[in-house]
């Protein structure tokens, strides 16, 4: 048995892993585990079958499990899960990451006498540079069009989100508050970033609520908008008593009662007065909200206010699936944290890890086509 691994590869590129010399049919253990940013053991162990070239390859053969299909190399990654007794699925949240802090795997294979091991580093954006944003850590390669996150849950993925997106050639700024005007003029007049363009946001959940609020308020400042899981209203925050029942029962709260009950009474969002273009995304299996339903009302909305409008759903994902706050490279969850409660968000490991990676694909293929310059998604 030998096994062929790439040694360091980027985060969000595939996962290159092959044990050859085998039996055809023989079966062979994969198992992976690593440590967030939190020292948050994870892992998984999976089982698969040699072809009739005595070979296992993580881009092209099944797990047993079968907790994804068709094959993929990044399919094992999504599997993994916190090393803590007595976790089930619904009390399993985000891998965390922080910065441009690499993540480290190890990687062992194993047959019936043998054993092989190897050590492997997935970085974030081995180029990219950190600076001072206004209202939030920023990151860079080079002078580029300047791009803002926003999202009201502080995602997993934290800083490394504008770390990753930076390497694509943006000068991002993950926002930890609501930028003010005077906070966009001074990111946009950053040593890094280039104005001679508008500024890009990249927003996720209620928080796009706060991104069509900047646009519109700004148009001379604010072009392109990336809108993940957004509502076509704003809805009120949930009281206390929609938590309780997660007291209660150990279970996430689930939120998608609550939003239907208070969509007809909410303010509608207002999208007049942003210049775009737009790029809206949701998960036909959100349970959050109903995230489709309203993506679509949104793009509507935008396209009959002369916006160039592009909408994507998402089959079978959730409502935490859209890049750079979602990696595809990563452990997905069914489940998140938002200021101190566990959500449901939906969907499940294979169609979130796969909407990741769409999502990745086209958020940057969204941005570089809005400023005219090369897609580059490696």
């Amino acid at each position: 048995m030998e096994l062929d691994v790439k040694a360091v590869s980027g985060i969000n590129t595939p996962l290159y892993l092959r044990v050859t010399d085998l039996r055809p049919n023989e079966r062979v253990r994969v198992s992976v585990s690593t440590v967030d940013s939190h020292r948050q053991p994870w892992s998984t162990d999976q089982a698969f079958r040699a072809n009739e070239l005595g070979v296992v390859d993580l881009a092209t053969s099944l797990p047993e499990s079968a907790q994804w299909e068709p094959a993929h190399s990044l399919g094992i990654l999504w599997s993994m899960r916190p090393d803590s007794a007595g976790l089930g699925e619904d009390d399993v949240s985000a891998f965390d990451l922080n910065g441009l802090s690499p993540i480290h795997l190890n990687v062992r294979v194993r047959i019936k006498g043998e054993g092989l091991g190897s050590l492997l580093q997935r970085t974030i954006a081995r180029n990219a540079h950190q600076f001072d944003g206004p209202c939030g850590p920023a990151f860079h390669t080079k002078r580029g069009p300047g791009v803002i996150l926003l999202i009201d849950a502080p995602a997993s993925t934290n800083s490394a989100s504008a770390a990753a997106l930076a390497h694509h050639g943006f000068a991002t700024m993950y926002a930890t508050s609501t930028p003010s005007a005077a906070e966009l003029e001074r990111f946009h007049r950053s040593e890094f970033v280039d104005a001679t363009v508008p500024l890009a946001l990249v927003a996720h959940g209620r928080a796009c609520t706060k991104a069509f609020e900047l646009a519109a308020a700004h148009p001379e400042l604010i072009g392109p908008v990336v809108a993940h899981s957004p509502s076509d209203v704003a809805f009120p925050n949930p009281s206390r008593q929609e938590f309780r029942r997660t007291k209660l029962t150990g279970k996430p709260a689930d939120l998608a009662g609550f939003h239907a009950a208070h969509r007809a009474q909410a303010t509608p969002i207002d999208v007049a007065g942003m210049t775009g273009p737009l790029l809206v995304t949701a998960g036909t299996e959100d349970a959050v909200w109903d995230g489709v339903g309203m993506a679509g009302a949104l793009a509507e909305k935008a396209e009959a206010m002369g916006v160039e409008t592009f909408l994507v759903a998402y089959s079978g994902a959730g409502h935490m699936c859209g890049y750079p706050f979602a990696f595809p490279g990563l452990p997905t969850a069914t489940v998140m944290r938002d200021h101190g409660h566990r959500i449901r968000v939906g969907g499940s490991i294979d169609a979130n890890g796969r909407a990741a990676q769409i999502s990745r694909q086209q958020v940057i293929s969204f941005l570089a086509s809005s400023y005219d310059m090369p897609v580059t998604t490696l």
